[in-house]
């Protein structure tokens, strides 16, 4: 019996599906185009790659390496920032995202969804992502409006790796919530927003990373919710980067209790003396 395809490789597929279609439908037949979207992309893989090789070399041997996490990285981010950024943007992503990952660790992994955090960083000195790459054309009439086919790509791709990670939980969570906080906000139907593209490939890609959301059913609700929550509020009240926000608070709660582990707790004073 032939083995099944791990959820990490069928989520490095479709990421590079994704890459390669939005790529046809910004250069077309453009070779200069295509020539700037291989640079960005390998801008970003190889920036990253030099800078876990000096962590390796200059401060920490044992420091490990997956490639496909890197290829998923590196991937997530060409997908958010278009080829109008200048070509250093591309490398310091790499170099801010990956320096983020060493540094900003839990026990069991980052601290925070490094694509994200590498985005809001970026963000904060001006350059920020277009989300380019994952709602493409064509675009199909749907309810009145017009929606990325890519949409319902990335929901069958993404959500059956969402579903093989069991995290799809999160997802669903997240996108009632969602709704429900964003019709209550703007008084209005959220299913545009929802099938556009961009939300779908937010829920189903970045918020489920495995590493920086939660593994309890219950614990998944919450987060979910949560996100999904934050990102309705942020777009209501124009936050600079809403989702990337959301995220990064929603991993906040997930490594809570090793957030609280590292304050500086009063201890409690010995037997025969008086605390101050």
């Amino acid at each position: 019996m032939k083995s099944r395809l791990l959820p990490i490789n069928i989520l490095v597929i479709f990421l590079q599906v994704l890459a390669l279609w939005s790529s046809y439908t910004w250069s077309g037949t453009d070779v200069s185009s295509w020539a700037i979207q291989i640079r960005n992309l390998a801008l970003l893989f190889t920036s990253g790659l030099l800078i876990r090789f000096l962590i390796v070399k200059g401060i920490d041997p044992q420091a490990t390496f997956r490639l496909e996490h890197r290829i998923i990285t590196a991937l997530i981010l060409f997908l958010l920032f278009d080829s109008f950024s200048p070509w250093w943007v591309f490398f310091a992503l790499g170099v801010v995202t990956e320096a983020c990952q060493y540094f900003f660790r839990t026990t069991g992994g980052p601290l925070w969804n490094p694509a994200a955090l590498g985005t809001l960083i970026l963000s904060v000195f001006g350059f920020f992502p277009s989300w380019w790459g994952v709602n493409p054309t064509p675009r199909i009439p749907l309810f009145g409006e017009e929606i990325s086919i890519i949409a319902f790509f990335t929901l069958t791709c993404a959500g059956y790796v969402a579903y093989r990670y069991r995290k799809l939980t999160i997802s669903v969570a997240a996108l009632v919530a969602f709704s429900l906080v964003y019709t209550i906000l703007f008084g209005q139907s959220p299913l545009y927003i929802a099938l556009e593209g961009t939300l779908l490939f937010f829920l189903l890609v970045m918020v489920p990373e495995p590493k920086t959301s939660p593994n309890t059913k219950r614990e998944q609700i919450v987060y979910g919710m949560l996100v999904g929550s934050l990102v309705a509020i942020g777009l209501f009240f124009h936050f600079v980067e809403a989702y990337v926000i959301a995220l990064l608070i929603g991993n906040l709660y997930t490594h809570r209790r090793f957030l609280w582990k590292l304050l500086p707790l009063t201890k409690e004073p010995k037997s025969g003396t008086v605390a101050i």
